[in-house]
């Protein structure tokens, strides 16, 4: 089997969410197989360092550019960024690349980097992180309830119902997007193969209307970088539960305060504590809540990865993720199951596919803060079952995950991605002319 030359692409090249933790993960583990690694992305604080950063697009942050003039770049990005297409060409003129492994590329560097490629004849393929595709807000949720309104390609159903934070102009861009990208330009077209983490964002992408092939592989993780510790290095006499995510409503992470203020009835902080790891938008409004209703029994570590986040789930009797949108296919459960750790999580979305309830952890609805805190007491009161649930979790992942498995499983995606690329030949350079009568904006 010859190695490859392989173009890894995504908006941010740093640790940050599942996506890029993916991104880095599968690059590493392709090059531990002999091939070998080169990036494209956005140049931003705290990118790692490599060999094509020169190549990177400028940082246009909506959340630090506020001016009128930076705002309008944004939008105009998002929709079709020429920037992206010049600085990728020249990436390709300077590099020899066999097939390209696009990520998550949409608002800053817009898919327009798929033209490019097929100019260059690059074969391509996709990993789906989201529902961006066939849903504007990318969450699938409207007023974060779960919705499907955008289904067939109904666009306009994100500008009626305002979904993107409430803003006729956010949503009426980011229907906008969905409709120049899958209807004018049909510009996936360009991709060969999708990728789907789990099998319900490829029955949900089917279900919405996507026309295009995917094919269904879980994220790849080295299971054996993490060291076992199946008995958990607990502090005398107290517990702990971890949270390690984003700090995002749809996460459920105001559902795990109020099972925090249930379980502080029966545990003192002294017996039981919750930590939350990682940063976001709700990240005051959290503690501020937490001050409101003195949930001493509630602590915040901020952003942490690799070892020091390791490190911190070891002290654990099992991690929780408590998601009210449709999850994917989470990172930070394959995490905690390499590191022989159960999770409490939501019934919902790709979880279960990994937590089995009662094997590899404990299932709950969404939204049930008094489902969340009886399963948490139940991991607390029964310790055995902590640790036999966490070495199924790793024997799980051992099975499932492991990337010399995956890899396999990943290169023959790539091989019959070439083979496609080869047949098509050249596409057209604006994707297909096909035409869905089931598309409106």
């Amino acid at each position: 089997m010859s190695s490859l030359n392989i173009l890894h692409i995504n908006k941010l090249h740093r640790p940050m969410g599942g996506a890029e933790t993916s991104y880095f993960e599968t690059a590493g583990i392709l090059e531990k197989h002999g091939c070998k690694a080169f990036y494209f992305a956005m140049q931003s604080p705290g990118a790692v360092r490599c060999s094509t950063e020169e190549f990177f697009v400028p940082q246009l942050n909506s959340q630090r550019d506020t001016g009128l003039l930076q705002r309008l770049k944004l939008a105009g990005r998002c929709l079709y960024s020429k920037t992206s297409v010049r600085n990728l060409t020249l990436l390709l003129k300077s590099n020899r690349i066999d097939i390209a492994h696009i990520h998550d590329i949409d608002r800053q560097m817009s898919p327009s980097v798929l033209h490019a490629l097929k100019k260059a004849n690059i074969p391509v393929v996709m990993t789906l992180h989201n529902y961006k595709l066939v849903c504007p807000s990318f969450r699938m949720l409207r007023n974060y309830n779960l919705c499907q309104k955008c289904s067939q390609g109904k666009y306009l159903s994100a500008l009626r119902e305002k979904c993107i934070k409430n803003s006729y102009l956010r949503s009426g861009l980011a229907a906008a997007e969905n409709f120049l990208h899958n209807t004018v330009l049909d510009i996936y077209d360009n991709v060969d193969l999708f990728i789907a983490p789990s099998l319900f964002l490829k029955n949900k992408f089917l279900e919405m209307g996507f026309q295009k092939k995917i094919e269904h592989l879980p994220y790849i993780i080295d299971v054996e970088r993490f060291s076992e510790e199946t008995v958990p290095a607990q502090d005398i006499g107290r517990k702990t539960i971890t949270y390690f995510g984003r700090l995002v409503r749809e996460k459920g992470v105001y559902v795990l305060l109020d099972a925090a203020e249930r379980l502080l009835k029966r545990y003192t902080s002294d017996e039981l504590v919750i930590t939350i790891i990682g940063e976001g938008p709700l990240e005051k409004k959290l503690k501020a809540e937490v001050l409101k209703r003195g949930l001493d029994n509630v602590i915040f570590i901020g952003f942490m990865t690799g070892e020091p986040l390791y490190r911190e789930i070891r002290k654990s009797i099992a991690t929780v993720l408590p998601s009210q949108w449709y999850e994917n296919y989470p990172v930070a459960i394959e995490e905690s199951f390499a590191l022989a750790r159960p999770v409490i999580a939501s019934r919902i979305g790709g979880i279960p596919e990994l937590v089995k309830d009662k094997v590899t952890g404990l299932l709950f609805e969404p939204g049930d803060a008094a489902g969340l805190a009886a399963q948490i007491e139940l991991l607390v009161e029964n310790p055995a079952m902590s640790i036999s649930q966490g070495q199924a979790a790793r024997e799980f992942a051992l099975k499932n995950l492991d990337q010399a498995l995956n890899f396999h499983r990943l290169r023959g995606l790539y091989d019959e991605a070439i083979r496609i690329n080869g047949k098509a030949g050249k596409k057209k350079f604006y994707g297909s002319s096909k035409k869905k009568s089931t598309n409106e904006i």
